[in-house]
This record gives C-alpha cells, sequence and structure tokens, in this order.
C-alpha cells in the first residue's frame, strides 16, 4: 500500500540501523486537536531564516477545494484511523499499553528498551496523500524519556522515489 511505502521511507534509517520501531496505534486527542488547529488554514509557507536572523520566503503551498474536504474529512474522526502491521514495520501499542506506560512514572526510554528492544516510541497521525500522491501531510512524533523527544507536522514531497521534508507546519524538541 501506499502507507506503507511511505512509512517504510520515513523509518529507512532505524531499519537499516535495526532498530525497533515501537509505535502508539492511535494518536491521542488532544495533539489531534492541535495539528486540526494546524491544518485549518489553506495556505503555507516555506521560510528560511539566515544566521543574522533575516526570514524570507521561499515558496507558497495552497490547498485546492478538494485537498481541504480531504484534510477536513481526515480530521473529522480520529478514531476511524489504527496502525496495523500491514501499514507500518513496527511494533504497535494499544492505547491501554501506552496509558499504562506513562502511569508508571519511569524513565519510558529504559522501560521500552527493556521490554521492546527500543526507546522510542512513536505517534504518528495518518497520512494525507495529495495531487497524485506526490504530496502528503504527516505528523510524526517520538517520545524517549524525560527532557528527550519531539515531533514534526510537515508536507513531505516524493521525489524520485524517495519521501523528504517540503514545508515543515509546526515542530517542537523536548
Amino acid at each position: 500500500s501506499l502507507t506503507k511505502q511511505f512509512t517504510d521511507n520515513i523509518f529507512a534509517r532505524m531499519h537499516q540501523n535495526h532498530e525497533q520501531v515501537i509505535l502508539a496505534e492511535l494518536i491521542d486527542s488532544s495533539t489531534f486537536h492541535y495539528l486540526k488547529r494546524i491544518l485549518s488554514v489553506d495556505t503555507f509557507q516555506k521560510r528560511v531564516t539566515y544566521d543574522g536572523g533575516k526570514t524570507i520566503k521561499i515558496d507558497t503551498f495552497i490547498l485546492s477545494a478538494s485537498e481541504r474536504r480531504l484534510i477536513d474529512s481526515f480530521y473529522h474522526l480520529p478514531e476511524n484511523f489504527l496502525w496495523t502491521k500491514e501499514l507500518i514495520n513496527a511494533t504497535i501499542l494499544t492505547s491501554d499499553t501506552v496509558n499504562s506506560i506513562y502511569e508508571r512514572r519511569e524513565d519510558i526510554g529504559n522501560y521500552l528498551g527493556t521490554r521492546y528492544g527500543g526507546r522510542r516510541l512513536f505517534t504518528l497521525s495518518k497520512p494525507i496523500f495529495l495531487r497524485n500522491n506526490s504530496i502528503c501531510i504527516f505528523f510524526k512524533e517520538n517520545d524517549c524519556g524525560f527532557l528527550c523527544g519531539g515531533g514534526t507536522l510537515a508536507i513531505y514531497r516524493k521525489e524520485d522515489a524517495k519521501w523528504s521534508h517540503y514545508i515543515i507546519l509546526a515542530e517542537w524538541v523536548e
């Protein structure tokens, strides 16, 4: 499937290094609403900031009416999308398992390493493919313990059969 090809590309380096991808099966509601808010606009701008602090716009991405409807339909019912082994090469944890890990109040990286063989817990949005599957809007977040993790909502562009960041819409680092 296109989703499997996309996730294989996104996690290729981890797979090459034999790192275990550990994934929450479902995105949490607060993250879901945050993404919905960011994607509520129709125009996204790619900007670059130089050492001198000057920021310039280098590209603009504008959603068509049909693309807007597709994004809105995805954000109507988040619980309709669960990650499965058919969509991604990963160890997939149920929401109950993820909640119990966070309730333990111990270092998540150490716990995941001992229990699952990997140190990061990923949360991913459903990939939204646009423009004849040459563009994808996708959120990827990882938590690896106290003051360790990050997330990115980005527009990816497919070039020469590989997916890469095109415009970063939101990013955080812990």
